[in-house]
């Protein structure tokens, strides 16, 4: 028998997946935890409590062996926009599971935080030899630097945890729990957001994500080393891991 459930206002279908009951609650500061349950076609919920619910954009549905839904990018502009609230100001952390079918394409989007071409925040795995991930800002003069990067020689067809988190002037990327990089000369500055993406940069297909990306969650908090680690070791069974 197909029951419903309510989220937020919405009524969904409740259907017979146990993959709800599975998931652990929202971290602490939560805007934005999207578990990928219940997969409901172009719209992927937001179980942070705030509402902000994703559109997906030709990206489509995928379940792993463990139950998981995640959404599948084939690189040529898949994406799924996020509302404007999603956007972090002057602290945050940013937490995903990405895995990539090409890691020799220059540039893959995996997140995206924006505003029209300045003070940005991107979340970028990095296409070569030693294919990695790339945490990217702008500053209010539309100035690029590189807040850290995580040169870790990544694989194809394989999970990882990233983790960005960013408060003043500390920035730090964590892979599969690991503080893989961390900068504290750049100081980033307060500002305001219309254009989040997972998946690519927007209006910008050439840079656009090529695999599968899951359990994508946004704080204002900024998480430890501990938490970073304790977090991995907490989903990494969905993955296989």
């Amino acid at each position: 028998m197909i029951t419903q459930i309510k989220e937020r206002g919405l009524v969904l279908p409740n259907i017979g997946v146990k993959m709800e009951k599975q998931m652990y609650p929202p971290p602490a500061g939560s805007v934005l935890y999207l578990s990928g349950y219940p997969p409901l076609g172009a719209t992927i919920i937001d179980h942070s409590g705030q509402g902000n619910h994703g559109t997906i954009t030709d990206a489509t549905w995928t379940r792993l062996a463990s139950g998981l839904w995640c959404l599948s990018f084939d690189g040529t502009g898949d994406n799924v926009a996020l509302p404007a609230a999603v956007g972090l100001n002057s602290a945050g952390t940013i937490k995903i599971w990405a895995r990539t079918t090409n890691k020799t394409l220059t540039n893959q989007y995996i997140y995206t935080d924006c505003q029209d071409g300045s003070n940005e925040l991107i979340l970028t795995w990095v296409g070569n030899l030693d294919a990695g991930i790339s945490f990217n800002g702008y500053d209010n003069a539309a100035y690029q630097f590189q807040l850290a990067y995580a040169n870790t020689n990544l694989a194809n067809n394989t999970w990882y945890h990233i983790v960005a988190c960013f408060q003043d002037n500390d920035a730090r990327l964590y892979v599969n729990g690991v503080l893989r990089d961390s900068d504290n000369t750049v100081n980033m500055d307060a500002y305001t957001h219309v254009k989040n993406h997972i998946g690519y940069y927007s209006g910008d297909t050439a840079w656009a994500f090529n695999g599968n990306l899951a359990l994508p969650t946004v704080m204002t908090s900024v998480w430890s080393d501990a938490q970073a680690l304790n977090n991995f070791n907490q989903e990494r069974h969905f993955f296989g891991i």
